[in-house]
């Protein structure tokens, strides 16, 4: 990546490191598969030593399943509008839209989409990815899966506030 192209990220996205992190990631990727490469985690490893940080790659995300335990029936439902509009308009998620959208397993494409639709507008943002995710097809939109994206995402507001409205403990 070029001084200018991390200058480009860190002005975009200086306000959360981890959409940073992700959306070079994803440029990386592009960059590399654009050029009749394969992007590999040889070639990533590579990188990463480059600048000394090789060691990113050893860090393993461990499921946490104890939602999976309170998955009742009722968390099986779509989210109402209500219940996204009450998420974005209460602040209760918080400024992790690249984040979100990856968890919610919306594709780099709507991500960015969305970031150029709403530019300076995470609440805009957050709200646009929510209701993108809960129209997608690849897999059902319910309130259980908004809450294990929001646990992994750390918006511990939001998770409260569907815990308490679908009384889960």
């Amino acid at each position: 990546m070029t001084k200018a192209d991390y200058d480009n990220l860190n002005f975009r996205y200086f306000s959360n490191p981890m959409d940073m992190m992700l959306m070079g990631m994803f440029q990386w990727r592009d960059k590399t598969e654009s050029d009749q490469s394969p992007a590999t985690f040889g070639k990533l490893l590579e990188a990463l030593k480059a600048i000394d940080s090789q060691h990113y790659l050893c860090q393993i995300h461990r499921e946490d399943y104890s939602l999976a335990e309170k998955a009742h029936s009722r968390l099986q439902v779509v989210p109402s509008d209500e219940v996204i509009n009450t998420l974005t308009e209460k602040d209760l998620i918080g400024d992790c839209a690249v984040h979100l959208g990856i968890e919610l397993g919306l594709t780099i494409v709507n991500i960015r989409k969305t970031m150029y639709k709403f530019p300076r507008d995470l609440d805009g943002q957050i709200h646009d990815l929510l209701k993108k995710w809960r129209k997608t097809e690849r897999m059902k939109p319910t309130i259980y899966w908004l809450m294990v994206a929001l646990k992994r995402v750390e918006a511990a507001e939001g998770l409260a506030f569907l815990k308490k409205t679908y009384d889960v403990e």
